[in-house]
């Protein structure tokens, strides 16, 4: 919802599910993400995450690749 956006809810649940990561004895977060979605690849790049590889073809509708982002903890 566009109301919504800008609001530091999409943060909170990232810190959320990568301080449960690493509590529980991760060491690296992956994610996927199409390759077109500048805001996305923006948001993640702003949380640490690096680019770590590209997958081709991982999207259906409309057929595209995906990049692959990661972040050490």
């Amino acid at each position: 919802q566009p109301g919504a956006r800008r609001a530091g809810v999409a943060s909170s649940l990232l810190q959320a599910a990568l301080a449960a990561a690493l509590s529980s004895g991760g060491k690296r977060a992956f994610l996927e993400v199409r390759a077109s979605n500048a805001g996305a690849i923006a948001f993640y790049e702003r949380q640490g995450f690096l680019p770590a590889g590209r997958r081709k073809d991982y999207y259906s509708a409309p057929v595209e690749d995906a990049l692959v982002l990661s972040l050490a903890f």
